[in-house]
């Protein structure tokens, strides 16, 4: 109806809804790793400048995780098990990539899609990209996902074959069980020296070479100070700190006693020549195992196979980057930090990345075997000796093998692996301040 002119009055009811509006500064800052496996299970973690305490995720509102492919934005995979972390008051997110979806040598773009402010996306500046076991470049790009993508071989010894291209490998080996051992060598990016690895029997890749990373400019004068090395989580297997600097340099220098308890800091020695002369090169002052398992003295070459080189020694503070101290004393304690690559890690003294599992379960070795089977393809632990805590002396080269384990046995020792004639033990137990070798397992 046709109002009458006058005045009228009536109520009007206001809602207002608070909305959240993100900040410019807002963004995805990190994601890691650098390669995903195309076999997945990779843990993506990612890094943003979000404020944790902004609530953006709830039981009805989640937070979706997609890998975009960068050259068609509309092929897209969704990470699963999507976590969020307080990460210093900001944002940080993980997830497990998907098993199928990703492509070889492919690039992604990470996006965050926030349901709860209508789908709301954040990419990523970097990306990351889809890669395997032939086609990674790094020890630091091995992950979970790219050694779970190769058959796991037999667990047979000195009958097996090493394959070492992915043609072959793809034409040869067709199921778990067979006794095919994938080999290549990967770049170290601290120092660019290159390492041999393969996958074993116990499904986990392992270095077929010992360790020979120098801890700061290696120097004749025994406990120099070190200037020229700080380690970084984004290089090193550092879990429980961002960054480490190594105390001392690397010793050029016998006859310097170390503390039997490793109570003197994180020490090192090695064979080569002011840093000139290492695995790369090989030359007079580098040291090889000769190959002859009835050797018993001088068993050794000044040049040789790379995956006969004895590396560096470290005692074990130095193997486990500073964090495996004498104040670790429960046995059993398995120290969370170590000097090998990121992706991987020292073997623990029991569990499926030890050298138990490795030797007495899987490949069946019994304590009454002699050493030689370890030696043998394809576990090749060598003899690589040691650096006598004591004396200073480095000895048993070609006679003994000693590598470190993450776990401690009490205050003045801890477990590693020992191997010589007649004698073979995965749970040894010995002094911190020896100067053994590290061997690495992927984690």
């Amino acid at each position: 109806p046709t109002l009458m002119p006058g005045t009228y009055k009536s109520t009007v009811i206001f809602t207002a809804i608070a909305n959240y509006q993100p900040s410019q500064n807002n963004q995805i800052t990190n994601v890691a790793p650098s390669v995903i496996a195309t076999s997945g299970n990779d843990t993506l973690v990612i890094d943003t400048n979000i404020d944790y305490s902004d609530n953006l995720v709830d039981s009805t509102h989640p937070l979706n995780v997609y890998l975009v492919k960068t050259s068609d934005t509309s092929t897209t995979v969704s990470c699963t098990g999507v976590a969020l972390v307080n990460n210093n008051d900001k944002l940080r997110v993980t997830c497990t990539t998907p098993t199928t979806g990703i492509e070889l040598n492919a690039n992604y773009t990470i996006r965050l899609v926030f349901t709860k402010l209508g789908d709301l996306a954040y990419n990523s500046e970097d990306t990351v990209a889809g890669q395997d076991f032939w086609t990674i470049t790094y020890m630091q790009d091995m992950s979970t996902g790219i050694c779970s993508g190769l058959y796991t071989p037999s667990n047979a010894i000195g009958t097996t074959t090493f394959i070492t291209d992915k043609a072959t490998y793809q034409s040869t080996v067709t199921s778990n069980n067979q006794p095919y051992i994938p080999q290549r060598q990967l770049i170290d990016k601290r120092d660019n020296k290159p390492y041999y690895v393969k996958k074993l029997a116990d499904g986990n890749c392992w270095m077929d070479q010992n360790l020979d990373l120098d801890l700061g400019t290696p120097s004749t004068t025994p406990n120099s100070t070190n200037t020229t090395m700080t380690l970084t989580n984004e290089l090193t297997d550092l879990n429980t700190k961002t960054t480490w600097t190594p105390p001392y340099n690397t010793q050029l220098s016998t006859g310097t006693a170390w503390a039997n308890n490793g109570s003197d800091g994180a020490k090192s020695f090695t064979f080569n020549d002011n840093g000139t002369i290492d695995v790369k090169t090989g030359g007079t002052d580098g040291r090889y195992w000769n190959g002859d398992t009835s050797c018993t003295s001088n068993c050794y070459t000044t040049t040789g196979n790379l995956r006969n080189h004895f590396g560096n020694y470290y005692n074990w503070p130095a193997a486990t980057a500073g964090s495996g101290t004498d104040s670790i004393a429960t046995d059993g304690t398995n120290v969370g930090d170590s000097i090998c690559p990121k992706g991987w890690q020292l073997p623990q003294n029991s569990g499926t990345k030890s050298f138990n599992n490795l030797i007495r379960t899987v490949y069946g070795i019994s304590a009454t075997d002699t050493d030689t089977s370890v030696m043998a393809e394809p576990l090749h632990f060598i003899r690589s000796g040691s650096y006598g805590w004591s004396d200073g002396i480095p000895t048993n080269q070609g006679r003994y093998g000693n590598f470190w384990s993450a776990t401690a046995k009490s205050g003045n020792s801890a477990y590693n692996l020992v191997s010589n004639f007649g004698d073979l033990n995965p749970h040894n137990t010995s002094y911190k301040g020896n100067g053994f070798t590290v061997r690495c397992v992927a984690r």
